[in-house]
This record gives C-alpha cells, sequence and structure tokens, in this order.
C-alpha cells in the first residue's frame, strides 16, 4: 500500500525552533554564576599563596638574622674598641640604653659582602625605633682610623621594636675592665609579629 507524501514543512513548529529566549537567558544566568565562583575561587587562591609566600619571607629573614646574631655573639672576643678620633675605649660589649640594641668586639669569622678587615671586628645591632627594622653595622678593626671606616648599615629584620642583652654568668660589673666579657648572653627582641623571642648563647 502506498504511504501518502508528507511534505517538510509540515513539521511541527516547535521541532526547529531551538532555545527560547527565557531558555537562553537562564543558560547565560548559569554560565555567569558557574564564571563568578570561579573567580572567587581563583581570588582566594591567589591571596593565599600570597599570604604564605609573605610569611615564607618573614620566617627566611627572622632565620637568617637570628643565625647572623648567634655567630657575632659566638664570636665575641674580650678586646675593647677603640674609636676614630682618639675616643675613650668602649666595652667589649656594650649596651645601648632604653633596649635599642648592643655593640660588640668580634674575631674569628668571614666577613659579609662588602666589608672589609683583618677578621676583628666591631658589629652593631640596632634598632630603627621610626620604622621597627632590626639593623647590623661593622667596623672593619677594633681601631679605625676614621668613622668612615663603618661599613653600610643593613637591614636585617622588620618589625622589631626593641632589642636588649643580658649578660648571664659570673661578670664583674662597673668599667673596671673594659675588655672583660661575661660566660654568656641572653638576647631579647620584641617583634611585633613573633611576639617576645629570646635567644641565649654561651661563649
Amino acid at each position: 500500500m502506498r504511504r501518502p507524501h508528507t511534505c517538510p514543512r509540515a513539521r511541527s513548529p516547535r521541532a526547529t525552533a531551538g532555545f527560547t529566549l527565557v531558555e537562553l537567558l537562564a543558560a547565560l544566568a548559569i554560565f555567569a554564576l558557574v564564571a563568578v565562583m570561579a573567580a572567587q575561587a581563583l581570588n582566594g587562591a591567589l591571596r593565599q599563596r600570597d599570604g604564605l609566600a609573605a610569611r615564607d619571607d618573614a620566617a627566611a629573614s627572622l632565620s637568617r638574622s637570628l643565625a647572623l646574631m648567634r655567630r657575632d655573639l659566638e664570636s665575641a672576643l674580650p678586646l675593647a674598641f677603640h674609636p676614630a678620633g682618639g675616643g675613650e675605649a668602649e666595652p667589649a660589649l656594650d649596651e645601648i640604653a632604653g633596649g635599642a640594641g648592643f655593640a660588640l668586639s668580634i674575631g674569628g669569622h668571614p666577613r659579609l659582602s662588602g666589608e672589609r678587615g683583618d677578621g676583628l671586628a666591631r658589629v652593631l645591632w640596632r634598632v630603627d625605633s621610626g620604622r621597627a627594622v632590626l639593623t647590623r653595622q661593622h667596623w672593619p678593626g677594633l681601631a679605625p682610623a676614621a668613622q668612615d671606616d663603618a661599613g653600610p648599615l643593613r637591614d636585617m629584620l622588620e618589625g622589631v621594636t626593641a632589642l636588649s642583652i643580658v649578660p648571664l654568668g659570673d661578670w664583674p660589673e662597673g668599667d673596671a675592665n673594659p675588655a672583660s666579657l661575661p660566660p654568656g648572653f641572653e638576647v631579647v627582641l620584641e617583634t611585633r609579629q613573633h611576639g617576645r623571642l629570646r635567644l641565649v648563647v654561651a661563649r
């Protein structure tokens, strides 16, 4: 039996209409929501990465500063420092009042890049209260010819508000022997990020 011929134009209009405007708007809204969620997740991941990198840099800076300070304290020598210009000799360990730092005669370890000297040196650890930064300065030798012989002032650690040193063990008080040193030291750093830090070193 012969089937009746069907014209293509006779199909239902719904079969060839495609998406309606409402369906298209709903799809766009879903894509926009997914894009916003993805952007927020990426932004959060980037902030977390930056925070971890900043904490890692701060921890590395703290570790380097404490290691260098420990090395200086372990290298302390019972020798007075004679400043340029023939001033009065300064004690081997000279604490700066007000928790601002200390100066120390040292010897026997390599110098940092740019530092000069013959193995004996004077180091000054000091807190720049205006910037809350721990700094270190190096003089080559214990009797420099001029004040200009001092090395550059180096920023070591940010967020430090105070630095004090306490002699440990039997140590004669007074200025009878400016070359004397105690058997050990306890250094206390007040920091904004890490709180109070103590470094104990025996000679």
